[in-house]
């Protein structure tokens, strides 16, 4: 069983992998992220605070916050 806390390249990951699922996230949430953020990101708790810093860098005002969560909790 896999948690939020267990390493991405302890449990067999690899370049190739972190490729993917960057690939995936990005297009599921329409945002760019670095190659790197997995790296320096390995557990999912890890990742997924950073992916969150990164959409909150890229609001501008509240509405954009609003439509973030509305998207959200519509999944």
């Amino acid at each position: 069983r896999v948690g939020r806390h267990d390493h991405f390249f302890e449990l067999g990951g690899h370049s190739l992998m972190a490729g993917r699922m960057l690939s995936k996230v990005q297009h599921e949430l329409d945002l760019s992220l670095e190659f790197y953020t997995v790296f320096n990101h390995p557990t999912l708790a890890d990742f997924a605070e950073s992916v969150l810093t990164t959409i909150v860098g890229q609001l501008s005002d509240s509405d954009d916050v609003d439509a973030l969560i509305a998207d959200i909790t519509n999944r």
